[in-house]
């Protein structure tokens, strides 16, 4: 995806915002791919240093897209339209793969909450499976009734 733009009028500077647009783009696909694979391959890492890593670069995006729009609002030449359809589709596909991936940290993340609840239960059965006396050191009675 390449547009030329009249370098007289100001294309110049948005040939370049594009550019880094669809860096970024680009990385940021390589970023969540990267991370979806990690979970289909059940290879739980940082969460939130992936989390960070991707919100960084989004908001990154995020200001070029900005700085893009306003150089772009006062074009009226179709290929700013069509450029700007463009990054809409690609950027859509993003926000597909960021719902993806946040559904799968979801699912993980409630997956350690169950697993860490499952271990406090197994906790607390094994301390009842002790013997009282090492519990405690009470005096005990054992009231036996004959009939």
């Amino acid at each position: 995806m390449h547009f030329l733009f009249d370098r007289q009028q100001g294309g110049l500077n948005m040939e370049k915002e594009l550019k880094q647009i669809e860096e970024k783009i680009d990385r940021l696909y390589g970023m969540y791919q990267s991370h979806m694979v990690l979970f289909e391959n059940q290879t739980l890492t940082d969460l939130g240093k992936q989390s960070q890593e991707r919100k960084h670069e989004v908001e990154s995006l995020m200001g070029d897209i900005k700085k893009l729009l306003a150089a772009a609002e006062n074009k009226t030449e179709p290929h700013v339209e069509s450029m700007i359809l463009v990054l809409k589709d690609r950027l859509t596909t993003l926000f597909e793969l960021n719902k993806a991936l946040r559904t799968k940290v979801s699912c993980a993340m409630d997956g350690l909450k169950k697993g860490m609840q499952q271990m406090s239960k197994g906790k607390t059965v094994i301390r009842s499976y002790r013997s009282v006396t090492t519990v405690s050191n009470r005096p005990r009675v054992i009231s036996m009734t004959i009939y």
